[in-house]
């Protein structure tokens, strides 16, 4: 918990920067809205890859445990909107440890998963619905995804892979907003065997603002990408709650 703190804290002070000198600056009559938000998102990892031909299922909570083996971690969420139109940018890395059992063999085996992983997002949205304080928007875009896996089995390396790709994307988001609340939601579907196999990726959140330049979001998120090749599969999904903080710029 400790850890937790301590990187929002960190995290967010050059945000706080901006937000006060956008503030002092009071530029109005701006055609562009912008946002940022850094945000903790805390993801467990769920799902299997293939090691010595053999599907190894990994299961690492969000918990002392995985906060413990966190070595660096940084989210950060950007948009431009100007009347239907939104412009979003989304980074995520992320270096961490995972553990996992090999069964079905003579006897079992101990597995351990290093993984650096970076995820970076851009794509356009179009605001189709717009009725009051409701929207709801068409996505579309790519997602960049790179892993470093180093696998080792009863702690031995016996492999370190580095894999990337870039997949294309599709999907829908609604949001709506009553005064200072607003709840919002997204799903979207990628790769179709461009990059991954196939990918999805969801949220549904819940935002207060406190002011016109400062709000608080939380919600739940999900991604999970399906890649594979002759001799390598990585079907592993992040999914956990995040919280976030949003600098109206």
């Amino acid at each position: 918990m400790k850890k937790i703190v301590l990187f929002i804290t960190i995290f967010c002070i050059p945000f706080f920067g901006i937000a006060q000198t956008t503030a002092e600056k009071k530029v109005t009559n701006n055609a562009w809205d912008f946002n940022v938000t850094p945000y903790l998102w805390m993801s467990s990892l769920k799902g299997d890859m293939t090691v010595l031909r053999k599907d190894v299922p990994i299961d690492l909570q969000f918990t002392d445990e995985i906060i413990s083996n966190l070595k660096m971690v940084g989210m950060i969420h950007a948009e431009a909107k100007h009347n239907r139109l939104s412009i979003m940018l989304d980074a995520s890395y992320a270096n961490l440890e995972a553990k996992g059992q090999l069964k079905n063999t003579i006897r079992d085996h101990s597995v351990g998963l290093k993984i650096k992983q970076t995820v970076v997002e851009g794509g356009l949205g179009y605001s189709f619905v717009k009725v009051s304080d409701f929207t709801m928007d068409a996505l579309a875009g790519a997602r960049y995804f790179n892993m470093n896996s180093e696998t080792k089995f009863n702690g031995n390396e016996i492999s370190n892979r580095d894999f990337n790709f870039v997949e294309p994307y599709v999907g829908m988001r609604f949001k709506n907003d009553w005064g200072k609340w607003a709840v919002g939601a997204r799903i979207d579907v990628g790769g179709f065997g461009v990059g991954s196999e196939i990918s999805y990726k969801y949220n549904a959140l819940v935002a207060y603002k406190f002011t016109d330049l400062f709000g608080l979001t939380i919600g739940y998120q999900s991604y999970k990408p399906n890649y594979q090749d002759t001799l390598f599969k990585y079907n592993i999904g992040n999914e956990g709650f995040l919280l976030g903080f949003i600098f109206n710029l």
